[in-house]
């Protein structure tokens, strides 16, 4: 087995035991405490860690090969999880996951540095389909197996599974060559490197931008269309046919599911269609695949509407598919190695930022200018994304000649 192929393997059984110990930990929490605002408080901690995550990173990558990072963060997680099997305090089970969220966080950081070095550029946009395919069906996966195992075994079993998992991801990792080169000493001073080199580098900040561009899309969406399905809840149900009453949470779980499946769909068909040298044409059709949905999100209520909202949001996920794809095909091809690691754990400090500021943002605006309007302004800011796009596109072609 290939290296790249032993290190998908880690990387499928450690996002599984992590996605089956986020939805166990906030179960605990809610059973302990049967508080919402504390199971929302456990989802906040997170954000915390991955701006933690980008503080070290710096300094753990001068200091320790990256093959033993990685294998040391899987191991600590699979201490720190099955010390969740003994706890009943709130706020350390709160540190728990901070912790669990620090170590997930610098993992994915040194994983993307080992996929960018064992994944030659030919076969990157196929390989990285076939990534996040299987992300996407762990996605969907993950939180049905979990709620299938806390009804069946209770939680405190679940983080001994959920330790076995990280265990077993270690195993695999014990079987790859180190990746990453040396970090000279003169760049060890550099606490902040990877911030500091996308602040330089034209290249690193449009693939930066474009990446906020895609969350803006996707928190857009998640934000607004929520509003809409809460507001309208009792007119869509209706529009469904047959004897079954939907519920809000069944509705929710409608379009849930269905952009789980639309992000799978997508991930198959840019590793069948797409090349890195077709990557202006991922970029432009993603962009217009979440305008046109956004755009059919934006539509009045009719007897049609529940048409227009499972159309708009198969199209929004299969764009966002295409993009996300392209981008980290991008990010692999034209960031240094030495400053990867680095990079990414910037780019997702600020991103999560962002992330969690814009959508109050857009909370904000809902009730001022109208569900629709933003929709409609959204569905212009992802075109007018193409010209990001086309740059990061121009500078993948240049790199790809000069190979």
């Amino acid at each position: 087995m290939e290296n790249k192929n032993r290190l998908l393997s880690s990387d499928i059984i450690s996002i599984f035991g992590t996605g089956i110990s986020e939805i166990a930990l906030l179960s605990l929490v809610y059973s302990i405490t049967k508080s919402e605002i504390d199971a929302s408080l456990m989802v906040s901690v997170r954000l915390t860690a991955s701006i933690l995550v980008f503080v070290v990173i710096g300094w753990l990558t001068a200091r320790f090969n990256m093959r033993a990072i990685c294998i040391s963060s899987d191991f600590f997680r699979a201490v720190t999880i099955f010390l969740a099997v003994f706890v009943d305090n709130i706020y350390l089970l709160f540190f728990i996951s901070f912790l669990l969220s620090f170590f997930s966080g610098l993992n994915i950081s040194i994983r993307s540095v080992a996929y960018q070095a064992f994944v030659s550029s030919e076969e990157r946009v196929a390989f990285i389909s076939k990534q996040q395919f299987y992300y996407g069906l762990l996605s969907i996966s993950s939180p049905l197996i979990a709620g299938f195992l806390i009804n069946m075994i209770s939680i405190r079993p679940l983080f001994f599974i959920e330790s076995m998992c990280f265990i077993l991801s270690i195993i695999f990792l014990l079987f790859i060559s180190d990746w990453g080169t040396k970090i000279k000493e003169k760049d060890i001073s550099m606490k902040y490197g990877g911030l500091e080199y996308i602040i330089k580098n034209n290249t690193q900040r449009n693939i930066l931008l474009f990446r906020i561009s895609i969350l803006t899309a996707m928190v857009s969406y998640q934000v607004i269309s929520t509003y809409i399905v809460t507001s309208n809840y009792i007119t869509i149900s209706s529009l469904f046919s047959g004897s079954y009453s939907f519920s809000f949470s069944d509705l929710i779980a409608y379009f849930s599911f269905l952009a789980s499946v639309s992000m799978l769909f997508g991930s198959y068909l840019s590793g069948r269609y797409f090349t890195i040298s077709r990557i202006k044409k991922s970029f432009f059709l993603g962009s217009l695949l979440i305008a046109i949905g956004s755009i059919l999100w934006a539509m009045p209520l009719s007897k049609i509407v529940l048409l227009y909202y499972t159309l708009g949001t198969m199209l929004i996920f299969i764009g966002l598919s295409f993009l996300r794809i392209s981008l980290y095909t991008s990010g692999q091809e034209l960031t240094p190695e030495k400053y990867f690691a680095r990079i990414i754990s910037s780019s997702d400090a600020i991103s999560r930022s962002y992330q969690s500021a814009f959508g109050i943002i857009i909370i904000w605006l809902i009730p001022l200018l109208g569900s629709s309007i933003l929709f409609v302004f959204f569905a212009m800011c992802s075109l007018s994304s193409v010209f990001v796009a086309k740059k990061i596109s121009a500078d993948v072609e240049n790199k790809l000649t000069l190979k």
